[in-house]
């Protein structure tokens, strides 16, 4: 039979025991502090994504890919205004000028025939071919000989020639504005094209 002594020990080694096995459960479940931790994915919403850039429409030697000109209805004005004059010949008159290559949208410059560089590709258009009707509209632009043709006096001073220019000429613009064409023809080498026109203030 064992003895009070023997049986404190064996007691107290349960004891012993017990933690022992309770602290082994507990690091079962824990785990162990010196496991290395998963490392975390990139999160993937975060991650910017490439897109696949857009290619841009390749520039053209043709005018028939130009969709629209665009012109300022005030540069339309002051050409076939400036056209219209008695004393301008052939070669001074003013175009607008387009020199490939063409985008979808071109918008065109500005020149005088006697200042052309001779380049084969240019293409010129006449301003009046933005007005319906153009050639009629250009011949009906106030000039001098039309003044002394409308006036009542035989022979009018310069003055009164003058003032009856400047009042007809503005009603003529007022006329050339109200009837701007939404499209033109255009002819060149490539062959012939019906080209939008887009009217912009500046």
């Amino acid at each position: 039979m064992p003895s009070d002594k023997e049986a404190t020990t064996e007691g107290e080694r349960g004891t012993d025991d017990g933690r022992a096995d309770a602290g082994a459960e507990s690091e079962a479940e824990t785990g162990s502090a010196s496991a290395p931790e998963p490392e975390s994915e990139p999160d993937s919403e975060s991650e910017p994504t490439s897109e696949p850039e857009s290619e841009a429409e390749p520039a053209s030697d043709s005018v028939t890919d130009v969709d629209t000109i665009v012109v300022d209805p005030e540069d339309v004005l002051q050409a076939v205004a400036y056209n219209g004059q008695e004393d301008i010949g052939l070669k001074a008159k003013t175009v607008f000028s387009l020199t490939p290559p063409f985008g979808d949208t071109v918008e065109p410059s500005l020149k005088h025939l006697e200042d052309d560089g001779g380049d084969d590709e240019e293409i010129h258009i006449r301003p009046f071919r933005f007005v319906a009707e153009g050639r009629q509209v250009i011949d009906q632009r106030p000039t001098s000989s039309l003044a002394n043709e409308e006036m009542d006096a035989d022979d009018p001073e310069d003055a009164a020639i003058e003032a009856w220019i400047d009042e007809a000429l503005a009603e003529w613009k007022a006329h050339v504005r109200e009837n701007l064409v939404d499209s033109v023809d255009i002819y060149s080498s490539h062959g012939m094209a019906f080209i939008d026109v887009e009217y912009r203030e500046e």
